[in-house]
């Protein structure tokens, strides 16, 4: 998936989150048991395992790709590549933080039906971008293909 399908994801699916939220906030507010049982420890939980194994093989693929530029004498071949999983690695222990967040001012700040759902929002949003950057690296994985 290129950058332009994932932006655009993340637009329709923060769009429709906050369409619900603000006019149906029932759906996703703490009215929702799951979404009240599942907007605390158990996100963090969540977003900790992929966290763990996708950092765990997005250093796979980097190590990965350094070799088959050493391999073939084709310094700063991958370099782009590189950068681009070391940037979806820091973003997600950045959303992990955000996660964190979410979960602690949640039952300070939220006290009303649209304020929950809001904050569930963001919790799902969180976890919708994390898969995105797992599916990524994912179809990175495939991509390499056996050095000869």
């Amino acid at each position: 998936m290129n950058n332009a399908v994932g932006i655009i994801l993340l637009s329709l699916f923060s769009s429709v989150l906050l369409i619900i939220s603000v006019c149906q906030p029932d759906y996703l507010s703490d009215n929702n048991k799951f979404l009240q049982e599942f907007m605390n420890q158990n996100l963090l939980s969540i977003l900790g395992v992929i966290v763990a194994i996708t950092i765990a093989s997005a250093s796979q693929v980097h190590l990965e790709l350094g070799r088959m530029e050493e391999k073939h004498k084709a310094k700063n071949a991958f370099l782009s590549t590189k950068i681009e999983v070391r940037r979806g690695s820091f973003c997600l222990i950045y959303l992990f933080l955000f996660a964190l967040l979410i979960v602690v001012m949640k039952p300070v700040v939220a006290h009303s039906n649209v304020s929950e759902a809001i904050f569930n929002s963001l919790g799902l949003f969180t976890l919708f971008w994390n898969m995105l950057i797992l599916i990524a690296l994912i179809q990175l994985v495939f991509k390499i293909g056996p050095v000869d």
